[in-house]
């Protein structure tokens, strides 16, 4: 939700143009979230995005220790991307190589 749509919402109830009722119906929103928009002139909440941000990041850590373990091989960056070097050293035209005999 966008500040001119809270605003929009928290005028139009403030000013008994439509019911609270009838706002969280249009607009689609939930009943407490009309109370917030209510009681609060900007928009608050939580930031979800950088926690769900630091999750990938431990799992993406754990997961790629668990490669590197499962292949035994601590040659792999970590910093998860390859670099130009990594990626050119034509051990996959060896794997194409050993595959087409």
């Amino acid at each position: 939700m966008d500040m001119e749509k809270w605003a929009e919402i928290r005028f139009r109830v403030l000013n008994d143009e439509i019911s609270k009722r009838a706002a969280c119906a249009e607009y689609k929103i939930h009943w407490e979230t009309l109370q917030k928009i209510l009681t609060h002139q900007v928009i608050v909440g939580r930031s979800h995005g950088d926690r769900s941000w630091n999750r990938f990041c431990r799992s993406f850590t754990k997961f790629s220790r668990t490669i590197r373990r499962f292949i035994g091989n601590n040659d792999i960056p970590r910093s998860g991307s390859l670099s130009v070097s990594a990626t050119s050293t034509g051990t996959t035209a060896a794997r194409r190589s050993s595959r087409m005999q």
